[in-house]
């Protein structure tokens, strides 16, 4: 499989807290002629198209209160880190993210099932990873359910580790 190749630019952004500059990649398409997939920052206008990506995908664990309306309050402060990826000018990919507190967080990665192993996923999470460094955040959380071999195989090499030390306590509102 031929390596993804990127070009960089550098936007500025803004969030709440202040500018946040976050490079843009766009990767290079790998038959001359095709598309290319670039990684920019979500919009309000992505979010039907992103609700429809994500839902279908049952390993990203999207849930049903997870609707318009709360993506959008997510979009308003979490902008820096939550990203989609096009090709030809559809949305292929897309990655929710944010910061809580001191850490960054990733809530769900999507690809489109005829766009996988193809270099999306990891141009997401740089991206994602990227505006984390530039806003000052220096760890990162993200949650897998346990029988989705796949995501826990590419977040190891994305450079992650399983935690042992830690529980996950939660409670729906």
């Amino acid at each position: 499989m031929e390596a993804a190749r990127f070009s960089v630019e550098a936007p500025a952004t803004s969030s709440p807290r202040g500018p946040v500059t976050v490079p843009t990649l766009v990767r290079a398409p790998a038959v001359p002629g095709a598309h290319r997939i670039e990684v920019r920052a979500m919009r309000d206008s992505d979010i039907p198209a992103v609700l429809a990506l994500v839902r279908p995908i049952s390993e990203a664990a999207f849930l049903e209160w997870e609707d318009a309306p709360l993506l959008r309050r997510h979009l308003a402060t979490n902008g820096p880190f939550t990203f989609v990826a096009e090709c030809g000018g559809a949305l292929v990919g897309a990655i929710i993210a944010g910061s809580v507190g001191v850490r960054g967080t990733i809530s769900h990665v999507a690809t489109a099932p005829a766009y996988r192993r193809r270099g999306v996923a990891s141009a997401l999470v740089c991206q994602t990873i990227a505006g984390f460094r530039a806003y000052g955040l220096r760890r990162i959380f993200l949650f897998t359910q346990d029988r989705n071999g796949p995501a826990r195989r590419f977040w190891a090499r994305c450079g992650f580790a399983e935690t042992s030390a830690e529980s996950t306590w939660e409670t729906d509102l």
